[in-house]
């Protein structure tokens, strides 16, 4: 009983030396970094503020990359669209010079297949011009300006081509409408 006596006094006082000892390595610990905190704090807001700038530039970058490439897709179609309506444009041509030779006369479908290829030449034009534009976002200050003259110019072209389409349906129509009239050779 004695010895559980002396055992616990031993305990108890090991136990209060190392707290002891613990209370004043902490406190010659705070008394230290409390100095350095203040500049550690100024660098991690300055640091956070420099992450803030590239996200922020890393975001222009990245639209200003997903719009080039989306331009670049819709300008991809509309020149497959602007070849496919010239290749249009030719058979309907040879169509309307055959009757032609056969002794019909045509003249009111060539008339129209004339302004189709000039509703052509003007979506290929606008067609140039749209790619200038579309370069021209890649160096713009002003995204959304670049942007907005990339799309009037896109929508040029489409609306040229909707004409050209226009005058090439009306184009078919007058070659049935004669092809109906005139009796087969």
């Amino acid at each position: 009983m004695k010895k559980a006596k002396y055992f616990i006094a031993i305990t108890a006082a090991v136990f209060v030396f190392i707290i002891a000892m613990v209370t004043i390595f902490m406190q010659d610990t705070f008394a230290q970094s409390n100095a350095p905190y203040s500049d550690t704090r100024l660098e991690i807001q300055q640091r956070r503020q420099e992450i803030k700038e590239l996200r922020e530039s890393d975001k222009k970058n990245t639209r200003q990359q997903r719009i080039i490439l989306k331009g670049q897709n819709v300008l991809d179609r509309i020149n497959i669209r602007l070849n496919h309506t010239v290749k249009v444009v030719d058979k309907i041509e040879e169509i309307a010079k055959k009757m032609q030779e056969k002794g019909t006369d045509v003249q009111a479908a060539l008339t129209l297949i004339d302004a189709a290829r000039g509703k052509i030449t003007q979506a290929q034009t606008s067609f140039e011009q749209s790619k200038e534009a579309l370069d021209a976002i890649n160096t713009a200050e002003d995204l959304p300006l670049a942007v907005k003259n990339f799309k009037d110019e896109v929508s040029k072209v489409y609306q040229s081509m909707r004409d050209a389409k226009t005058n090439l349906v009306e184009a078919i129509k007058t070659l049935k409408e004669i092809r109906k009239i005139t009796p087969a050779n």
